[in-house]
C-alpha cells in the first residue's frame, strides 16, 4: 500500500495536486475528509456507498472516480483495460487455479477479522467462490476470518477443516496466510504436503517467511499511477 500511494502522490503532483488520504469507516463519527478539505477530485478503491455519493454530490466535488450514475468519467473509458492489464481483481482466480493444478480440491478461505477492509475482503472471497463455480473440479468446503491475535481459534478452524478433507487455503493476503502456515505447524502438520496455502500481495514476508509462501504479485505501484 506504501508504494501504490508513493506513486499515486508522485503522478498527482507532477499534474499540480497533492493527494491526502483516509479510511471510511461504517461507524465514523466525524466528517467525510471531503466535506472538510472541498477536494477538485475524490477516489476510492473500494465502491462508493450510496451514502458516500449523496454526501460527494451535496457538497460539489467536482470529479468523484468511479462514480456509477455518472457519465462524467467516460473519458476514463480507456483506463479501464488498462486497469485490466493490471490483474487487480484477478488475485483469488490465480490462488484458486494454482491450489487446483496441484490437485487440491478441498479448499477453505480465509480472510482478516478487520472492519475497515470489509469490502476488500468480501470481494476477493467472492472472486474466488466464483472461480471455483467457473472452473470446476474443486469445491470451497468453508469461509472464515481470523483475528491474528487469537492464534488458538486459528489452529481449531484448521483441525475442523482437514478432518472435513480441507487440503488447500486460499488466503486474503500474506500475512494470513503466515498466520495460517504457523496455525499448521504448531498442530503437525506438513505445509505443503498435508495443507497447501497461497497468499495474496507478494509482500516481503512472503520470501522471508519459512517455508516461502506462494503469493500473488500485484502490481501496486503500476495500479499507484494508474
Amino acid at each position: 500500500m506504501q508504494s501504490h500511494l508513493d506513486q499515486a502522490s508522485r503522478v498527482l503532483d507532477e499534474a499540480g495536486y497533492s493527494l491526502v488520504t483516509t479510511t471510511s469507516r461504517s461507524d465514523r463519527k466525524t466528517k467525510p475528509l471531503w466535506e472538510v478539505l472541498d477536494p477538485d477530485v475524490a477516489v476510492s478503491l473500494v465502491p462508493w456507498s450510496k451514502k458516500d455519493l449523496a454526501s460527494l454530490a451535496r457538497v460539489g466535488v467536482r470529479t468523484v472516480i468511479h462514480d456509477p450514475g455518472s457519465t462524467q468519467n467516460e473519458s476514463l473509458q480507456h483506463d479501464d483495460e488498462t486497469c485490466r492489464r493490471l490483474r487487480f481483481d484477478d488475485g483469488p482466480r490465480l490462488q484458486v487455479e494454482h491450489l487446483r493444478d496441484r490437485g487440491r480440491i478441498r479448499l477453505a478461505y480465509v480472510s482478516l477479522d478487520d472492519p475497515r477492509l470489509v469490502d476488500l475482503t468480501s470481494a476477493r472471497e467472492e472472486r474466488a467462490r466464483q472461480t471455483v463455480e467457473e472452473i470446476g473440479g474443486v469445491e470451497l468446503i468453508d469461509s472464515a476470518s481470523i483475528d491474528l491475535a487469537s492464534p488458538g481459534r486459528i489452529e481449531y478452524l484448521l483441525s475442523r477443516w482437514i478432518a472435513s478433507g480441507v487440503d488447500g487455503v486460499v488466503a486474503y493476503n500474506d500475512t494470513v496466510a503466515a498466520a495460517v502456515v504457523g496455525a499448521a505447524h504448531r498442530i503437525g502438520l506438513a505445509v505443503p504436503d498435508d495443507l497447501a496455502v497461497v497468499g495474496h500481495d507478494d509482500t516481503p514476508l512472503a520470501s522471508l517467511f519459512v517455508p516461502s509462501l506462494s503469493s500473488v504479485h500485484v502490481d501496486y505501484s503500476g495500479l499507484g499511477r494508474f
